[in-house]
């Protein structure tokens, strides 16, 4: 699989780790192939299931699965994007 460097960077800031993200940026190619060299992404302590979106950094409960359309799901009575 193949993710951009800034990917991981987004991914590392999502989850409040900006050390690592400086790292990231420092240290990764343009393009991380985790078949070819799975050690750089391990270094900075990333799976790639987390950069997939099974373990992506979000709101507790929603398995970091909120997106934009989800608004109405997560918004109260009355509180919803869509009138």
């Amino acid at each position: 699989m193949q993710y951009t460097k800034q990917q991981v960077i987004d991914y590392l800031v999502a989850r409040g780790d900006a050390d690592k993200a400086a790292k990231a940026e420092a240290d990764l190619p343009a393009v991380v192939d985790t078949d070819s060299d799975p050690e750089l992404l391990a270094r900075l302590d990333v799976q790639p299931e987390d950069l997939m979106g099974t373990h992506p950094p979000g709101p507790a409960g929603l398995g970091g699965q909120a997106g934009l359309g989800d608004a109405d799901r997560l918004a109260g009575p009355g509180e919803g994007l869509e009138s």
